[in-house]
């Protein structure tokens, strides 16, 4: 028998990227979706307490975080007490400071978020309580009474 050759040999087709364009752009949203701006770094170390009791609030958006804990490659500073130091925003600053850091929070707020600012504290589980004392201290001067403090719960 005779067989015809085709004027064509058989190719393998293309690969289409016409979707290529939408898996790019599903992977980035989901990744601009999940991925949590930090507003500040980190300066000290806080190993948190166990507590028994935790309640789970809800996120409120003017909150001003202060972090009491050993600070991290800061050896010799006069703003560290008994081996601890208090971290607002981006630097590590004396109780006295607490008072004008509030102050300038405030003034970047509108009326409504001012009545609803709280103050979110993370406490290293060895700070002395007379450093914990003097931040909320300093807090109450500040006129900012609403203080939320950080846990973590015991395994049951």
């Amino acid at each position: 028998m005779f067989r015809s050759r085709s004027k064509y040999t058989r190719q393998t087709p293309a690969i289409s990227t016409a979707s290529l364009p939408d898996i790019v752009f599903i992977l980035l949203f989901f990744f601009m979706v999940i991925t949590k701006m930090r507003t500040h770094e980190r300066l000290v170390v806080t190993d948190m307490p166990k507590v028994s009791e935790l309640t789970n609030d809800k996120a409120v958006s003017s909150t001003i975080h202060l972090y009491i804990g050993r600070p991290q490659g800061i050896k010799d500073s006069t703003d560290i007490i008994d081996g601890f130091a208090i971290q607002m925003g981006n630097e590590i600053r004396p109780v006295v400071d607490i008072g004008a850091y509030v102050n300038d929070v405030k003034s970047k707020l509108s009326p409504e978020k001012q009545k609803a600012l709280i103050a979110a504290i993370k406490v290293d589980k060895d700070v002395p309580m007379h450093i914990i004392d003097a931040v909320e201290l300093a807090l109450r001067k500040a006129n900012l009474l609403k203080v939320k403090y950080y846990g973590l719960q015991k395994p049951i």
